[in-house]
């Protein structure tokens, strides 16, 4: 369990459980260190089984897809920028095309970002530690097209997930080196489209600067294409193009090479290397994220984690009540070939049709009715989770809030989950006990024996 992904849980649930305190984890608990080995792993299990409990990682994919849907359309206004700028700079065909004007309107901005992009990767501060404006921004956007709970702990946990590993700048350019690469590219496209289908000729101007000033420029700018044996225009119909162009298929064809190729070896190439480096230190520095061990927070729920796996592993005799004991009926689950489950709560005793024979298609765990049982039957699902399990509980009880919380833990492991009420008839506590259940999203309720053992028998 490494990346981005897993890690970036887990600093939610830290931000979740400094802010709030320490969450309902025994389930997660249980399950981290009965599933994996490494401390580290331990957490980042624990975080990902929380925050699928407290909904978190759906909310997280939501954000995820909003930002990717975001950046859809941003490349789609790239794209369209950068279309409509290469016809807009070329002018009508009419007129004579500038070349200077032209590379100085497609590779000026792109070029003083790129400047600055540099100067902020050389000398640039660490970030703020809530993301200074932008990060304000980002959590407003978040807010306002998402409609996501506690946008703010998760954009903290973002924040610092992707600063403290050096991510979070090799992101923004990827993102940014991106869009000028988009848009720069459909540039190069609709000039090519326009030479395709229109009549441009080509000159340069200049009031004050001397004319071998711009012969000097071309030619600096035709070198590297040049060097990959491109076709460039020579000093000789440099000078000649000056205030005159000239309307000869060569002159034309070699011009408008020109334009093209220097956009993509001064534009779009660098854009594309900047943008490929980019990636790849995005990748390295989020793909081996993992907790350190030796902070605070995670020695504290290591501390947690430990006292768990000691009781998922007694030595000796068994100890005070509280210790985890594993009774012989509900371990026979691990041997077991069948994959339907059932188990009481709180009962006096289970119905007739629910003890186990030989006959039945399921596993009965008994009746949990103490710490012992409630422990030995959660370590035994831990170690195998069934496919259906079957709850039953007595209508003529009152569903108490450690009851609840039982069976929503209980819920966690089976695939489907129903539940059956003895005793469901007037006068009882039902009603009472299916409005909290429904509120669990258990709503396959039985009230008689038949649908229960129906249900049992069926194949899922």
């Amino acid at each position: 369990m490494r990346g981005l992904k897993p890690f970036l849980l887990y600093k939610i649930i830290e931000q979740a459980e400094t802010q709030q305190g320490w969450l309902d984890d025994g389930a997660a608990n249980r399950l981290a260190v009965s599933n994996t080995q490494a401390p580290d792993q331990w957490l980042l299990m624990r975080a990902q089984i929380l925050s699928d409990q407290a909904h978190f990682t759906a909310t997280l994919n939501t954000i995820r897809s909003t930002a990717v849907a975001a950046n859809l359309i941003m490349w789609g206004v790239c794209a369209m920028v950068g279309f409509l700028a290469g016809f807009s700079v070329l002018g009508s065909a009419s007129t004579p095309v500038n070349v200077l004007w032209v590379v100085l309107s497609l590779l000026g901005v792109p070029t003083l970002t790129l400047l600055i992009w540099a100067l902020a990767m050389l000398f640039g501060s660490r970030a703020s530690e809530r993301g200074g404006f932008f990060g304000r921004m980002a959590q407003d956007l978040l807010k306002r097209f998402t409609r996501a709970p506690h946008v703010a702990l998760f954009w903290q946990a973002w924040h610092q997930t992707t600063s403290a590993s050096g991510s979070q700048r090799w992101l923004f350019s990827m993102l940014t080196h991106g869009f000028w690469l988009l848009a720069l590219s459909f540039s190069v496209l609709s000039m090519a489209i326009a030479f395709s289908v229109k009549h441009y000729v080509f000159l340069w101007e200049t009031t004050w600067l001397d004319p071998q000033t711009f012969v000097h420029i071309a030619s600096f700018l035709g070198a590297v294409p040049a060097q990959l044996s491109f076709t460039m225009p020579d000093s000789s119909l440099i000078t000649q193009s000056g205030n005159t162009a000239i309307d000869a298929l060569e002159a034309r064809a070699l011009w408008a090479r020109w334009l093209i190729i220097v956009i993509l070896v001064w534009g779009v190439l660098p854009r594309l290397l900047f943008f490929i480096l980019s990636a790849i230190r995005w990748h390295q520095t989020t793909a081996f994220l993992k907790p350190k061990t030796t902070d605070a927070y995670a020695r504290a729920c290591l501390a947690r984690l430990a006292r768990v796996q000691a009781r998922l592993e007694p030595e000796g005799a068994p100890g005070s009540p509280d210790a985890w004991q594993v009774p012989t009926q509900p371990a026979n689950l691990a041997h077991s070939t069948l994959d339907t489950v059932l188990l009481g709560i709180e009962l006096r005793a289970l119905p007739e049709w629910a003890n186990p024979s030989g006959a039945n298609h399921w596993v009965s765990l008994g009746i949990v009715d103490n710490l012992a049982s409630r422990e030995a039957v959660l370590y035994v699902l831990t170690q195998r989770a069934p496919n259906k399990l079957l709850i039953i509980c007595d209508a003529m009880q009152t569903p108490d809030r450690g009851t609840l919380r039982l069976i929503d833990n209980l819920q966690k492991f089976a695939r489907h989950n129903h539940v059956f009420l003895m005793h469901a008839v007037e006068g009882t506590h039902a009603n009472v006990w299916r409005q909290n259940l429904n509120k669990m999203g258990l709503t396959a309720i039985y009230s008689s024996d038949q649908e229960a053992t129906q249900w049992l028998n069926a194949h899922h």
